[in-house]
Formats: structure tokens, C-alpha cells, sequence
């Protein structure tokens, strides 16, 4: 498959899957652009989309702030002309904490990106696809959005509205015909989403989480992994990739789990 002629805006482009995402759009010909809170992160892919031959742009973004959001895609559109792909990878997680103690701030701050962030960029990024009835919008949810995960209930909570959110503007934009929405719904992965989120984490205990992961425990993941591995950004991006082909044309409002079997526990 080829997106030559094609733009790509990633959300969380700077680092994990959405910077997995934006190189292998640039591998496929696309021209992508980079939005990221981290102005140093995204410019370091936006240099490497260059490295591989295509046209890379690097825009910081909360997209948490609507004003901010509109400001990158005008950005976009006067770099590129056009927005033809939006993938909605910037997300958070919080420390895992009981929904008992959990706190109205952290429900707003999980809120804020994995949701509302999707939900404002996909508005703005529909509103311009619309001029050519013709695009593509991924939105990275997670199994969690699909299974509960013990302690992780504001992250869980908002990756179903993130799913639910795909199917509702699935529907509603079905009528143009060109225009398709759809969600990736990733297993365990080796990103740095956690770092993001202001957690630390030793490589040891990175290791010792994963390892626990693949064979099962009562409280999360409660088979394991069956695939027998974590996942590589890698594995996410090829489903992203392959969800804003032409060959994907006929799919929409689905979620396509990368999960290695996990979402079955």
C-alpha cells in the first residue's frame, strides 16, 4: 500500500505508538506531521520522517486546548495543504489507584487527553475531510476499554468512551461515503506511557511488570499473554497503517484489538 500524495497529522507522535505510527506512514510516502506536548519530541521524529525520505513537520500541541488544535491544523494545512489522516494517539495513565480514592482532578485530567482531545481533534480534523468527502481518523484506545483492569479505572473508563466515541462518529459520518472512522485497541506494549504520566519506573521493574503480564495474575491479564510476547509499537502501527489504507475502505466504527490474545482474559 502507498499514501504518497497523502497527509498524516499524529496526535502523541513524539514518542511509543504514535511515533511508531508516524514512521511508517513516512515509509509509505505519506507527509506527516508531527503534534506532540513535547515540542523536543516531536521535532526529533519529525527529523526522522525526514531521515526516511518524506516531508515531516513538527507542531506542539496540548490537545487538551481546543485553541491549540486548530492552531496546529492551520499550521498543517499551510505546510501540507491537506489532512487526509488523523490518528489520535496522545493519551495519559495515572498511577494505578482504587476508584474509591480516585479524585475528581484525576478523572478530569484522564479525561481531558484520552477523550476530549480525540473527540475535539477528530471534530476539527472531520470539518476539513469533509471539503473532500474523503479521510481517515484512527483513534488508539486499549483492551482496557473492553475488560476492566484492576486499579486503572478512570484510564479503562475513558478508553470505552474512546471506543464508543468511534462508532457514534462512524454512524454519523457514513453518509459521505469517503470518510471512515475506526479505533485500535492495544494489548500490552512497550511505550513509555507511564514515564509521560509522571511515573517512575527502573528498567528492572519495567521487566518484572511485563514478565508478570505474560503468564497471568488473578487482578489483571488473568490468562496472560497466549501470543506469548508484549508488543512492539511496531505491531500497534501496522494496524493503524492498515486501518487508513484504501484497502480498509469498506470498514468503519470497529476496533480492532493488537492484543496477542490478552483481551480474552
Amino acid at each position: 500500500m502507498s499514501f504518497t500524495g497523502k497527509t498524516a497529522v499524529i496526535t502523541g507522535g513524539g514518542s511509543g505508538i504514535g511515533r511508531a505510527c508516524a514512521l511508517g506512514f513516512a515509509k509509505q510516502g505519506a507527509r506527516v506531521a508531527v503534534w506532540d506536548v513535547n515540542g523536543v519530541s516531536s521535532a526529533n521524529v519529525a527529523d526522522e520522517v525526514k531521515g526516511l525520505g518524506a516531508r515531516g513537520l513538527s507542531v506542539c500541541v496540548d490537545v487538551g486546548q481546543m485553541a491549540q488544535i486548530e492552531a496546529a491544523l492551520t499550521r498543517t494545512l499551510d505546510e501540507f495543504g491537506t489532512l487526509d489522516i488523523l490518528v489520535n494517539a496522545a493519551g495519559i495513565a495515572l498511577a494505578p489507584k482504587p476508584l474509591l480514592e480516585t479524585t475528581p482532578e484525576d478523572f478530569q485530567r484522564v479525561f481531558t487527553i484520552n477523550l476530549k482531545g480525540v473527540w475535539h481533534c477528530s471534530q476539527v480534523a472531520a470539518r476539513e475531510m469533509l471539503k473532500r468527502r474523503s479521510g481517515r481518523i484512527i483513534n488508539i484506545a486499549s483492551i482496557a476499554g473492553k475488560v476492566p483492569r484492576m486499579h486503572l479505572g478512570a484510564y479503562s473508563i475513558s478508553k470505552a468512551a474512546v471506543i464508543h466515541l468511534t462508532r457514534c462518529l462512524a454512524l454519523e459520518l457514513a453518509q459521505y461515503r469517503g470518510i471512515t472512522v475506526n479505533a485500535v485497541g492495544p494489548g500490552p506494549t512497550r511505550t513509555d506511557l507511564r514515564l509521560h504520566s509522571g511515573l517512575s519506573e527502573t528498567p528492572e521493574q519495567q521487566q518484572a511488570r511485563y514478565e508478570a503480564m505474560l503468564v497471568g495474575n488473578p487482578a489483571e491479564f488473568r490468562i496472560g499473554i497466549p501470543l506469548g510476547r508484549i508488543a512492539e509499537p511496531e505491531d500497534q502501527a501496522a494496524a493503524v497503517i492498515f486501518l487508513a489504507s484504501e484497502e480498509a475502505g469498506y470498514i468503519s466504527g470497529q476496533c480492532l484489538y493488537v492484543d496477542g490474545m490478552a483481551g480474552e482474559s
